[in-house]
């Protein structure tokens, strides 16, 4: 039975950069991990100087090269090449030795937050002690074992984790209010994305929980 985790661990990938610019989030939206071939990283990073962003991640020692895609509300969007260094500092590939799949990773700072699944508590534990072998500081923070054959809020909804996430962090925060208690800025910092980011997946959220509710159930 698959497990959800949810832990903290020590940043080392581009670490120097962000500890240059503490203000600065990184959201990894995938890693491209193949043999023989640098690893490439497509990340959002925004919440701070983005040109002084930059500026250290041209020095920062795990990377070879970056490249900035796009701009979006709030922050800019990156693919960056790994050093060997940087390859080395990875756990990416320890979470696919375990058959496992990272969901979710935000980093600021030297910690990086992290939502993965795993095949097993097993697995998890593995990945866990594989990290401390390499003297990596985890903390598990939440452990949800996935059943089958149940159906959770998010998938009768149609909803992903991200926009269950997002719509809870909302709600949570007094966002939905009247009058609002916060901002959107103030939610999607907390959630270490950028404010389009929040405010694209707060749209499709509400799709999507119109689509599976009063949609689902229009007879006319």
């Amino acid at each position: 039975m698959s497990v959800i985790a949810e832990f903290e661990k020590e940043a080392r990938v581009i670490r120097d950069t962000l500890e240059a610019v503490p203000d600065v989030t990184v959201t990894v939206d995938g890693v491209q991990w193949l043999p023989e071939s640098p690893a490439k990283v497509h990340f959002e990073a925004g919440g701070g100087d983005l040109d002084a962003f930059e500026e250290a991640l041209a020095e920062d020692p795990t990377v070879t090269a970056f490249r900035r895609l796009s701009s979006v509300t709030g922050g800019r969007l990156y693919r960056a090449t790994l050093s060997s260094n940087g390859q080395g500092k990875s756990t990416y590939h320890l979470v696919a030795d375990q058959d496992g799949l990272v969901l979710h990773m935000t980093a600021r700072s030297d910690t990086a937050h992290v939502r993965a699944r795993f095949p097993s508590r097993e697995a998890l534990f593995a990945y866990q002690e594989a990290c401390r072998e390499r003297d990596i500081e985890f903390s598990l923070d939440r452990l949800f074992t996935e059943d089958a054959g149940a159906t959770t809020g998010g998938d009768r909804f149609g909803l992903t984790e991200p926009q269950q996430e997002a719509l809870l962090a909302a709600l949570e925060r007094g966002y939905f209010e009247v009058p609002r208690r916060t901002r959107l800025e103030a939610v999607a910092d907390d959630l270490g994305i950028s404010t389009q980011a929040l405010s694209t997946r707060l749209r499709r959220a509400h799709s999507n929980l119109l689509r599976h509710t009063l949609a689902a159930n229009d007879t006319i």
